[in-house]
């Protein structure tokens, strides 16, 4: 997920874990790229389960990532049994490139490294309702199940444009995905507040 770029470039604090200490947690649990993680997960488990909710805690800590490092806050990864196969940071300030959102990095990533063999029986946790565009790279990419955090209509809400004015699709990932052919399943928003708590202060 993204924002246009007028909303990137002048922010560049850390977020701070210390206000949330869950936050701070995960980034315990969950050790930075070029560790494995490895959670047990049984298929066909539901969203709710410790598992689930532990996976899409680690994309807001790499939410949190591409915040201190300059870029919007979104992160995604995909998961295959609970075993984290690859990651992906939001990068559109620092890449200069407005297309460079977690979940599009992440379909690269998995090209560039060879892993799109994975997909088909993975599942993408993305840390914000994708985008439209997102949601294209990740069907054709293969991806067929999506769980993600933050909704696109709060997302909107917390990041208006410069004008005041809601900036962003109404369409919902959900009403792209059942269009699509072979359909594409969509859950979330899931622990929405706290993964609205990672966008605290960043688009005013």
């Amino acid at each position: 997920m993204g924002r246009a770029s007028y909303a990137g470039g002048g922010h560049r604090e850390h977020f701070s874990h210390g206000r949330n200490p869950l936050l701070g947690l995960i980034v315990w649990l969950f050790p930075r790229r070029g560790s494995s993680h490895t959670i047990s997960l049984s298929r066909g488990s539901r969203v709710g389960c410790v598992a689930d909710s532990a996976l899409l805690a680690r994309t807001f800590d790499l939410a949190l990532q591409a915040r201190a490092a300059g870029d919007h806050p979104f992160g995604a990864l995909l998961a295959v049994d609970g075993v984290v196969v690859a990651e992906a940071l939001n990068r559109v300030t620092t890449s200069r490139d407005m297309t460079a959102h977690a979940e599009t990095e992440l379909v690269r990533v998995l090209e560039r490294d060879h892993l799109l063999d994975h997909v088909l029986g993975g599942v993408v946790y993305a840390s914000c309702e994708p985008c439209p565009q997102c949601v294209g790279a990740m069907f054709w990419a293969g991806v067929g199940h999506v769980v993600y955090g933050l909704s696109a209509a709060r997302l909107n809400a917390l990041a208006p444009a410069p004008d005041g004015s809601v900036h962003g699709f109404t369409i919902r990932a959900a009403e792209i995905g059942a269009a699509a052919v072979p359909p594409m399943r969509f859950e979330g928003p899931i622990d929405e507040d706290t993964a609205a708590q990672v966008h605290d202060g960043f688009w005013t």
